[in-house]
């Protein structure tokens, strides 16, 4: 029987969620199929089905260490709103761009929060800080054809 490792074909059930929020779920849905190593799947995910064969159940906590970090309150940025370039000066709660970050390498920042004097942007992930729990049924183990 095969089992999960880097370059097969997985075909699964499960549910994503925090200890008050469900963030993916397979359930009404079709099941998720993907290869592995190809990105599809967070590699931590990946990393606790490895080894496993079609049949087995999972049920895991993710240190939000590995899931999507910590949160970091230095990626939470406060900016008088008259000294954001005209081109963004429309920015809203909710809405989200891309930019370099102070460590030079692109991020999403999101609008947290915002009003005529200034914003609120965000560029943790939105689950930073938060612990996830893996809930998962192999349907399917194969080669890909």
């Amino acid at each position: 029987m095969t089992r999960i490792e880097k370059g097969v074909l997985v075909r699964l059930d499960y549910t994503l969620s925090t200890e008050d929020l469900l963030i993916d779920t397979t359930d009404g849905a079709e099941a998720l199929e993907f290869v592995v190593g190809t990105g599809t799947l967070h590699p931590a995910l990946e990393m606790l089905l490895n080894g496993l064969e079609a049949g087995a159940k999972l049920e895991k906590w993710i240190d939000a260490n590995m899931a999507f970090g910590e949160y970091d309150p230095q990626w939470r940025i406060r900016i008088a709103r008259k000294k954001l370039p005209q081109k963004v000066q429309h920015f809203q709660e909710g809405m989200s761009f891309e930019t370099l970050g102070p460590d030079k390498k692109n991020r999403l920042f999101r609008i947290v929060e915002a009003n005529e004097a200034f914003v609120i942007m965000d560029g943790n992930h939105p689950l930073a800080g938060e612990n996830l729990l893996f809930e998962a049924h192999v349907l399917e183990v194969k080669l890909p054809s």
